[in-house]
């Protein structure tokens, strides 16, 4: 998970909603460990948690980062550590940013479609404030993977 002023407001509803997620679907509870974003956070702290997240009898051998950014992270440490991506970690991001394919290898990634989100945030706050604006329709989130090289 990111830390940082800057992800506060959607780093811990992604959080929820993750464990949410795994919890509805009788899967363990992961491992989540927070990082500052570029350029405070480095890929030194991502390779002390992943260098932990490795040891033991039940290594961890997929992350799922909280954004492109902190997935390109977690690339760095583990070629930092020596790990071939995705042989033995597989990588996946959120946001399909521009840099992602120019990452190595190329990041696999979750596309959020933000000009739906968008809409649907004016019309909350148009809600919020009183104004009339039409019923929101029931949307489930759609979300794209992208895959990459990296999962």
């Amino acid at each position: 998970m990111a830390s940082g002023a800057n992800v506060a407001t959607w780093a811990e509803p992604r959080r929820e909603g993750f464990l949410t997620a795994c919890e509805e679907r009788d899967l363990p509870v992961p491992r989540i460990a927070a990082v500052e974003l570029p350029p405070a956070g480095t890929a030194a702290d991502a390779a002390a948690i992943l260098r932990e997240w490795r040891t033991g009898e039940d290594p961890v051998t997929a992350v799922g980062a909280y954004n492109d950014a902190v997935a390109a992270l977690v690339l760095a440490a583990a070629r930092e550590l020596g790990l071939v991506v995705p042989r033995d970690l597989a990588v996946i991001g959120v946001d399909d940013e521009a840099y992602a394919t120019l990452l190595d290898p190329p990041l696999s990634t979750i596309r959020v479609p933000m000009d739906e989100r968008a809409d649907e945030l004016f019309d909350t706050a148009m809600r919020l404030t009183g104004d009339e604006v039409a019923p929101l329709e029931p949307d489930p989130l759609s979300l794209f993977v992208i895959p990459r090289g990296t999962a």
